[in-house]
């Protein structure tokens, strides 16, 4: 029977009865997922557990939310309860001890924070000693691909993710702002993420620490708890003192800290009496203070684990503070980079990804239609497959906070003249206007007496602005519209007035703009890109007989993009 000491959320018992031979639970950071081991124990009573923590600063933590179980700790000389139901280590100390894990016979192995580590050889020497059941607990159980690492598990329980927490009230909503961008160029990927020296060059400059500092010392000023991400234990030192000189006195954390000096430190900040730590390499996983609300992240990255472990720290609950929402505070690109704090980790293809529809087969890149109230993709073939795009999210100038239409539907007014954004600061932005494309394609059907799927407002819009639509933007109109034969009704017309010329004399430009495009958002050289549309224009001709379309170019502009 399940103990109700602590009352459990309804997500909780769900995953608790569901637990069925080796299972990965992924939850959000500040969701329970320790309290969720626990009952798991005591609802199998008569087996015997490991639970292993992944690093040895998370122990005594962990050893405390299993104290009422009675569990024993194996770790160096501390001495071990062969009879106890419970125990608990660290995923180093029991790689080394194979003959304790064979020995005991346990029924379950639960790993903590299972993605630590999933790579290398410890969870394997652990596993393969093991002949029981695994329980894999993490927010992001993901490899550097973003592909969920589901390998030795027969149960996959994810569908609680950070937008269902939010929505329900179990997490706190995330503000974020992104004050500045940074100049990332030339800064070289290891493993999966930006190279710590090469990163620690571009962001451990005076510019760049004095930026991140005056975009945040007057925001941690008026919360509660901060904590600042760092690439070195150099900026973290450097960035100490800016914010000293700022009024904003903090405190450092690193590995090559006494050990003492790290458990005080901690321990000041638990207690409230340090308000902001700067970390470095520190604190991303298994640091429960819910009273921290704001989080500024000063070290660009490319993990997207990383990412939604640094925010999970400033996402949990904290009613004695009485905290309205967590501050997220962006000065390294990772927004823009990675997506919204709520948005799904996404997979990442390995080599050369190529669309395919799972409806028709086609290999027609996707087009986006958006409608008053939402965007979706879908397949330009089958007009089918239909998917919610979820991609663009909008910056207010005025504050620099990031909204995200889904996540923040009350802070926008969606008119017949575009989409407005309505800032907490009290700024009001035009975000949205009807795009280059709707206006073509509403041409075309004006001229083919066909219905629009839009209302008489944008209908009479479109007849409105045609006129300077082809004028002043051909290029986006022949760029996004995939059926360039079918504007020459309307070419005709303009053509004859000297507006605009042939399509053929457009596509090359067209093509210039965007190789420039990708050779600014990638790692590729111009000469790089350049090949690579030249053996796509040769294939493209074998294949369908014609040259590419203007849309064709731009699509595979972004296919470059997006697998580099």
């Amino acid at each position: 029977m399940l103990s109700h000491e602590i009352k459990l959320r309804p997500y909780q018992l769900d995953i608790i009865s569901r637990v069925k031979g080796s299972t990965l639970i992924m939850l959000p950071t500040g969701s329970g997922k320790t309290v969720i081991a626990k009952e798991i124990k005591k609802r199998f009573s008569d087996k015997k557990f490991l639970f292993l923590a992944p690093k040895k600063n998370l122990l005594a933590q962990t050893a405390a939310a299993f104290e009422e179980l009675s569990p024993s700790i194996v770790h160096g000389s501390t001495p071990l309860n062969e009879d106890a139901r419970v125990f608990v280590s660290t995923i180093q100390t029991i790689s080394r001890r194979t003959d304790f894990i064979k020995k005991m016979s346990f029924d379950y192995i639960i790993f903590d924070e299972m993605h630590f580590g999933s790579a290398g050889k410890m969870q394997k020497i652990i596993k393969s000693a093991h002949n029981g059941n695994l329980i894999g607990l993490s927010a992001t159980p993901f490899d550097s691909y973003g592909k969920l690492l589901t390998g030795g598990f027969e149960t996959i329980l994810d569908e609680y993710d950070a937008r269902y927490m939010v929505g329900e009230g179990y997490l706190s909503p995330v503000e974020v702002v992104a004050p500045f961008s940074v100049d990332l160029a030339g800064v070289k990927t290891s493993c999966g993420d930006y190279n710590l020296k090469d990163l620690d060059e571009k962001v451990n400059t005076p510019a760049m620490i004095s930026a991140t500092v005056e975009a945040s010392a007057e925001y941690i000023k008026s919360r509660h708890q901060a904590i600042v991400f760092t690439t070195s234990i150099s900026h973290s030192e450097n960035i100490s003192k800016a914010y000293a000189a700022n009024g904003v006195e903090v405190s450092i954390l690193h590995s090559n800290l006494p050990k003492i000096e790290i458990e005080t430190t901690l321990a000041l900040f638990r207690s409230g009496d340090i308000k902001v730590l700067v970390s470095v390499n520190m604190l991303t996983e298994g640091f429960d203070v819910p009273a921290v609300d704001t989080v500024v992240v000063a070290r660009p990255t490319k993990s997207q684990n990383l990412y939604k472990q640094m925010v999970g720290r400033a996402m949990r609950l904290s009613p004695a503070t009485d905290k309205k929402e967590a501050l997220f505070i962006d000065c390294g690109n990772v927004v823009k980079s990675l997506g919204m704090p709520l948005d799904k980790i996404k997979e990442r293809k390995r080599g050369k990804p190529k669309y395919t529809c799972s409806e028709c087969g086609s290999h027609a890149p996707k087009r986006v239609k958006i409608t008053h109230d939402e965007a979706i993709t879908y397949c330009p073939v089958c007009l089918g497959n239909e998917t919610e795009y979820l991609g663009a999210v909008d910056t207010c100038e005025a504050c620099n906070r990031i909204y995200h239409i889904q996540d923040f539907s009350d802070n926008y007014d969606i008119t017949n003249s575009g989409i407005y954004l309505n800032s907490d600061c009290g700024h009001k932005q035009l975000v949205s206007v009807p795009h280059a494309l709707e206006v073509a394609e509403a041409a075309i059907a004006l001229k083919n007496d066909r219905p629009l799927v839009v209302t008489p407002e944008f209908k009479e819009c479109a007849e409105v602005h045609l006129d300077t639509i082809f004028k002043e933007n051909f290029a986006e109109v022949e760029a996004a519209f995939p059926n360039i034969d079918e504007l020459e009704t309307i070419w005709v017309k303009y053509r004859n007035r000297g507006i605009v010329k042939k399509c053929s004399e457009n596509r090359a430009s067209i093509e210039s703009r965007l190789i420039q495009d990708v050779v600014v958002q990638t790692d590729m050289t111009e000469q790089m890109v350049t090949r690579a549309f030249k053996t796509r224009r040769a294939n493209y001709k074998t294949k369908y007989g014609k040259k590419m379309s203007g849309y064709a170019i731009k699509k595979f502009a972004d296919y470059l993009v997006s697998v580099n």
